[in-house]
């Protein structure tokens, strides 16, 4: 079901598209969580480690973390971006682990 289709956009697909094009169709905190329940990982929360630059031009790093352990980092314009990417890295690593 929705895991092969998954696989086939990550094969198929997403090498021909831009990652910019990606920002908004692609939730990863979703599918991290998703694969998470699916795998009886535990909870997964998010925490902002960071925050730098000006007011009008933030950068933020944010962590996902898998019980207690801290799985990924990301940066982002926005706190949701920043968990967003850390969401992504999360689930590619948690992916090729259990591949």
């Amino acid at each position: 079901g929705l895991e092969a289709v998954w696989q086939f956009s990550e094969q198929i697909i997403f090498p021909y598209v831009e990652d910019d094009e990606l920002d908004g169709v692609v939730d990863f905190k979703t599918q991290f969580q998703e694969y998470v329940h699916r795998q009886n990982k535990g909870d997964v929360t998010y925490r902002l480690i960071n925050e730098e630059g000006p007011a009008h031009h933030r950068l933020f790093t944010s962590e996902v973390i898998l019980e207690e352990d801290a799985v990924a980092e990301g940066k982002g314009k926005t706190k949701k971006e920043s968990e967003q990417k850390a969401a992504e890295r999360a689930y590619k690593i948690l992916k090729n682990k259990n591949a």
